[in-house]
């Protein structure tokens, strides 16, 4: 089932099944359940037994070869990277191997030529679910594109993307585009609660969404296992300021949370730990200012010290600085050199200054 904020869209669209289009541009903020949308829509479509605005069965067979991953009517399109990253790590037929891609490639694309001009199996729908759509390289996109041009019957290619902006304005132009919207703070606690269960830590998940700027999906994922220990990790290094350990040390730590030891996979991605410094200077900065801290509620404290002793100029230079970061943070560097950099920029930037003589 979609999330409560998702389901009035679900019955809208739902409700004229008939006049669904060739291509469904799901689009909007990240985590806030657009490729559990695609996925249920995709299962609901495929399924033998639903009919109107209700979800698929979960019973006949159609749904259970689409649990088991193997229905001949549906194709499931992500980079190589995220396919591995959801299989278990010691079962990764790259290990050991070339680095797997993190776009979609025209190799991925083009077998579906064959998959739409022939008939379906079951005499229903041929669903394809692209994510993210914005992940396609060039040669993938222009090969998606041929596609879009001549729809066939009873096809339907489901994109996901939080970029739209990078799509081709071509591709743009051939889909319809449907807008999931961030649910209300309320909605969202509320269902972050209900996943994470009674006994969660009501202040971790607080902090979770406030981190996430209210995406409930990436705040569940935040909120519990290995990235909740980071998160507590990550905090306390920041917190310390110039006085935090050699950050050497600290950088070796950071890269492990985003490459993983053997056998393990990584954690974080490391665009989303620069993320997270430019919050946690936001709120700093905010401070200073007497304004709230927005991002880091359960820090106000170290947040406020550090907003008494650092300097305004200093804090503004490294948000500069962590722009140009976050645009080379997906390239192939060093990660160990790139968190050196990072963090003794931040331990400058938060130094009390020195006093006059």
């Amino acid at each position: 089932m979609v999330p409560d904020w998702i389901a009035p869209i679900w019955v809208k669209l739902m409700s004229q099944p008939e006049r669904l289009p060739h291509a469904l541009l799901v689009t909007g903020p990240m985590g806030i359940g657009k490729r559990v949308f695609a996925q249920e829509l995709a299962r609901r479509l495929l399924c033998e037994r639903a009919t109107g605005t209700a979800y698929a069965c979960d019973q006949c067979a159609s749904c259970t070869w689409f649990a088991s991953g193997n229905h001949p009517d549906f194709r499931f399109i992500a980079p190589e990277s995220e396919l591995q990253a959801e299989a278990d790590a010691s079962d990764s037929k790259n290990e050991g191997g070339d680095k797997a891609s993190s776009q979609i490639r025209i190799d991925q694309v083009r077998p579906l030529a064959d998959f739409i001009s022939t008939s379906s199996h079951r005499h229903g729908w041929r669903v394809v679910v692209l994510q993210p759509a914005e992940g396609m390289n060039l040669h993938a996109a222009n090969s998606i594109l041929k596609l879009l041009e001549e729809p066939t019957n009873n096809t339907l290619f489901i994109m996901v993307s939080d970029e739209p902006n990078k799509l081709l304005p071509t591709i743009l132009s051939r889909c319809r585009k449907l807008a999931l919207n961030k649910p209300s703070y309320e909605s969202a606690r509320a269902w972050l609660q209900h996943q994470a269960g009674k006994s969660a830590d009501a202040c971790l998940l607080d902090a979770s969404l406030a981190l996430c700027s209210g995406a409930p999906y990436l705040a569940a994922e935040l909120a519990q296992g290995q990235a909740a220990a980071v998160y507590a990790e990550f905090v306390k290094h920041l917190a310390q300021g110039s006085a935090a350990q050699d950050p050497i040390s600290v950088a070796e730590k950071w890269s492990t949370w985003c490459t993983g030891r053997k056998n393990e996979r990584a954690t974080l991605e490391r665009v989303v730990l620069v993320d997270w410094l430019q919050k946690w200077l936001s709120d700093v900065l905010s401070h200073q200012f007497g304004g709230a801290v927005r991002f880091f509620p359960t820090q106000t404290a170290a947040i406020g010290k550090l907003a008494g002793q650092a300097r305004t100029e200093s804090l503004l230079a490294l948000m500069d600085d962590l722009v140009r970061f976050r645009a080379v943070a997906h390239h192939p560097l060093n990660l160990r050199l790139f968190f050196d950099d990072l963090l003794l920029r931040y331990q400058r930037a938060v130094a009390a200054p020195a006093p006059a003589r």
